[in-house]
């Protein structure tokens, strides 16, 4: 497509829209869901209580004995009007339901929308960038270190990613080996005493299968524990690349508390809650640092004049 200063100014204010269109679109999701637990336990309940109102009404010997003392009428009404209001409250629920859906669909085809718009902007972008490069405009050079420095961010950003979801699965790793040791079978004295053969053997083979399951656990844990030094041993060469002083400090805070040379499940599964959050801070920041770069990259590119 041709790069089309005219046509950046609405592209740019759908896109400026992403932040608060997710937003709105995670507070709906958190908002329907106690309503369709709602809906589905009142589901439920109507369906009991039509089927009791089916039943006082076909007749039978509960409808008998209710007649002989004189109860049926008033255990009809007050079943009928417990249908009445479970019905009541069970269109209400699916109103709120279906009106929140057809939020959530708006929201998503608007994302829909602005994902589009930011593929557009990003062929726009890339399409002048390369004609720059091409024509050998005085400021060609420049923008050409600045695209290498963008795609060593969104490298870098990668790096970070990776490494916080592989600590979050070694913190996971260690809560199981954690809650698994303690729930392991054990036999007793008194098991060996009263319990027969045939059931001690088989809770030893249960005790068996735990003990190879929390070795396979361990193994795994050890071999993210490995893979995760590696990582942290780059990230410091990574972090001093960049002239931030601020950005340097929060890494090193971060790896200064990250101590896994003992492998003890309980000290690693809350290194490991610290790390993660460590991390999530250091991707925060170089996601900013990200976008910032970003932002003043293409505002270069769209006061160029060729």
């Amino acid at each position: 497509m041709a790069f089309d200063n005219d046509r950046l100014p609405g592209l740019l204010h759908q896109i400026s829209r992403k932040d608060e269109v997710n937003e709105k679109l995670r507070e709906l999701s958190i908002s329907r869901g106690p309503i369709n637990r709602q809906k589905m336990n009142l589901e439920i309940e109507l369906e009991q209580a039509e089927k009791r109102e089916n039943e006082l009404q076909k007749g039978g010997l509960s409808t008998f004995f209710l007649n002989l003392r004189g109860k049926f009428d008033q255990e009809l009404y007050d079943i009928q009007d417990k249908v009445r209001e479970l019905r009541r409250k069970y269109n209400t629920a699916v109103y709120q339901l279906n009106d929140i859906d057809g939020c959530i669909a708006e929201a998503q085809n608007e994302i829909g929308i602005i994902s589009k718009c930011e593929k557009e902007l990003d062929e726009a972008y890339t399409e002048k960038f390369e004609a720059i490069i091409a024509s050998e405009h005085p400021e060609a050079e420049q923008l050409a270190k600045m695209d290498e420095e963008l795609k060593l961010l969104r490298f870098h950003k990668s790096v970070f990613k990776s490494t916080a979801d592989l600590a979050n699965k070694a913190r996971k790793n260690a809560e199981y080996i954690l809650y698994y040791t303690k729930s392991a079978p054990q036999i007793t004295a008194a098991d060996v005493l009263f319990k027969s053969e045939y059931d001690l053997r088989q809770e030893r083979i249960e005790a068996q299968r735990y003990r190879e399951g929390l070795y396979k656990m361990r193994v795994d844990a050890f071999n993210q524990l490995v893979e995760l030094e590696m990582r942290l041993e780059v990230i410091p060469k990574i972090v001093i690349i960049y002239s931030d002083i601020n950005f340097i400090t929060s890494c090193h805070a971060v790896l200064s508390n990250v101590h896994i040379s003992t492998y003890n499940e309980k000290e690693i599964a809350e290194e490991m809650i610290s790390l993660c959050e460590g991390l999530d801070r250091v991707i925060e920041i170089v996601n900013n640092k990200y976008k910032e770069f970003r932002k003043s990259f293409e505002e270069k590119i769209l006061n160029i004049r060729l």
